[in-house]
Parts: structure tokens; sequence; C-alpha cells
């Protein structure tokens, strides 16, 4: 299994994986990692990847700045894993 970085990552893995003759999801998985909008179902087979809540993310931002929170506490978000053929 191959877990990049974001998908821009996983496309340059796919070439260099089909460029070796290695079919996807058949010998070596691929795992994307920000389900950039329209872009993992214009690879074959689609991408598997974690989807970023950015809304979320940049609400949590803001209400931090609004609110003058002082705290380091983290702060997680759930980041689902989306499942498609490459897995």
């Amino acid at each position: 299994m191959i877990v990049c970085g974001n998908d821009r990552i996983a496309m340059l893995a796919y070439q260099l994986l089909l460029v070796r003759g290695l079919r996807i999801s058949q010998y070596v998985a691929v795992v994307g990692y920000d389900n950039m909008v329209g872009v993992a179902h214009l690879f074959l087979p689609a991408l598997t990847t974690v989807q970023l809540p950015h809304y979320q993310m940049g609400e949590q931002a803001a209400l931090h700045l609004i609110e003058g929170r002082k705290t380091n506490k983290v702060q997680p978000i759930d980041c689902p894993l989306i499942v498609r053929e490459s897995c």
C-alpha cells in the first residue's frame, strides 16, 4: 500500500506504477489525502482518499481567533476515508 501526502502525489504514484506495469488495486493499493474536488474520479481506478473537512477546519480557526482563545488544546475533527477502487 502506498499512502500519499495528497492527491497530487497519488497521481504521480499512479503514473510511476503504471509505467512499471503494476496494476493499481490488483498489485498495489494507493491512498491519497485531501480529496481534491473533482479529481479523484479522473484516476483509473478511482482514488481512495481521506476527506479534509476544510469548512470545519476554517470554522474552528476563526472561532479560535474571534473568541481570543489562549489554549493550545487540539480540536479533533473527523476526516473520513472515502473508499473507491484504488484499494
